[in-house]
């Protein structure tokens, strides 16, 4: 069976399925995107969708949902993992808040955490100096690059991993933390942040109201076209991806960014895919859940 056939199939079921929206307006906000009660930044199991507030409301008034229904959405998630991919991804819409889908909970930030690797840079008083670094970093996703502003925080990866984390608090995911010890041999000690994708979208929220932001963004926004899968896809795109193998196999891709809905808002989303097949293959998965946004 195709997999446009399965989406069908599947946007048929939930259809009459009512959405979960939990704390929506009015209600205290909290980082992450974990149902009310549950542990900070914990987010459910799929295929469900929680919605939540925001954390902060920087530019709020510019932000628009996809054009897709939730539920177009959330068939295009379950379609994925039913033929063996294993995806999450979180969109922000204002009538619901921070949305998610997806199963997949072993989400190392790959090169998406070069964003706040820049950020912490430039609020260290170096962005100028470091600004060919910061552009390699983002816009062809240079880990000679990324390093050099790594090494550039402090003396040792523990101050480093606090200047990163401390960019996160800003922009208000009080739950994500850098580590500082390198978990993977070969790969860098900040790509190893665990990330949920409901916290890059708070994240994103932010970002444009951060020190640095009008710099970062504008490299977001020329990232090198072998790279424009996924978001990249989208009108208006302004995005940062991140891939890397999976400890049990396959291999990890992911995104954050947004794009701009048919109303021109721009449309906050975060989404990662696990392919037993690899690269190309959870690429691809990509490509299918951002045309799902419509």
């Amino acid at each position: 069976m195709g997999a446009r056939n399965r989406v069908r199939q599947v946007a048929g079921r939930l259809l009459a399925v009512p959405l979960v929206l939990a704390c929506l307006c009015g209600c205290e906000a909290t980082p992450g995107t974990g149902a009310p009660g549950s542990p900070l930044g914990s987010e459910p199991a799929a295929p469900a969708t929680v919605g939540m507030p925001l954390a902060g409301d920087c530019d709020a008034a510019e932000l628009g949902a996809p054009d897709e229904d939730p539920a177009s959405i959330l068939a295009a998630a379950e379609a994925a993992e039913a033929a063996g991919t294993a995806v999450r991804m979180s969109w922000y819409s204002p009538d619901a808040g921070v949305m998610t889908a997806g199963s997949l909970e072993d989400l190392p930030a790959w090169s998406t955490s070069k964003i706040p690797l820049a950020l912490a840079v430039i609020a260290s008083g170096q962005g100028e100096v470091y600004s060919d670094a910061i552009a390699l970093a983002l816009e062809e996703s240079d880990n000679d690059a990324a390093d050099t502003l790594w090494n550039a925080l402090g003396e040792t990866d523990a101050e480093r991993a606090d200047a990163v984390t401390e960019v996160l608090r800003t922009a208000g995911d009080a739950t994500t933390t850098v580590p500082d010890v390198q978990l993977i041999a070969g790969f860098s000690v900040f790509g190893q942040t665990q990330w949920a994708t409901g916290d890059q979208v708070t994240f994103l929220a932010q970002l444009p109201c951060l020190d640095g932001a009008d710099e970062v963004i504008a490299d977001m926004g020329r990232v090198d076209p072998a790279q424009s899968w996924g978001i990249g896809a989208l009108p208006g795109a302004t995005y940062k991806g991140g891939w890397g193998p999976s400890p049990d196999g396959g291999y990890l891709a992911r995104e954050l960014g947004w794009y701009t809905n048919a109303a021109g808002q721009r449309v906050l989303v975060a989404m990662a895919a696990q392919d037993p097949d690899g690269f190309d293959a959870a690429t691809a998965v990509l490509d299918q859940l951002a045309a799902a946004l419509g």
